[in-house]
């Protein structure tokens, strides 16, 4: 699978980018993995809220998310049904 080996975040500076397909990355790195190597995956660790605030643009690239956890410590039967949701549309 690509790798991408860093990207420059205007705004926020260099921010991590995965240097493998199966690195876990926020949402933020995650959309911008996707936006400058169109053909790589991402796994996406982050809180619920940062998933939640980009799910039309999740959504978009749901076919080049391999996986997707969040961050805030949520019980399984609370964050199965979101991300069954979100990942049916890949």
């Amino acid at each position: 699978m690509p790798t991408v080996n860093g990207a420059v975040h205007a705004a926020a500076g260099t921010i991590f980018v995965p240097q493998t397909s199966t690195d876990p990355v926020t949402v933020a790195a995650a959309l911008t993995t996707l936006r400058l190597k169109p053909s790589a995956t991402v796994v996406i660790a982050d809180s619920l809220q940062n998933i939640l605030k980009n799910l039309d643009s999740l959504q978009s690239v749901a076919a080049k998310i391999t996986d997707l956890t969040t961050t805030d410590g949520l019980a399984s039967k609370e964050w199965t049904p979101i991300q069954a949701a979100l990942m049916s549309f890949g």
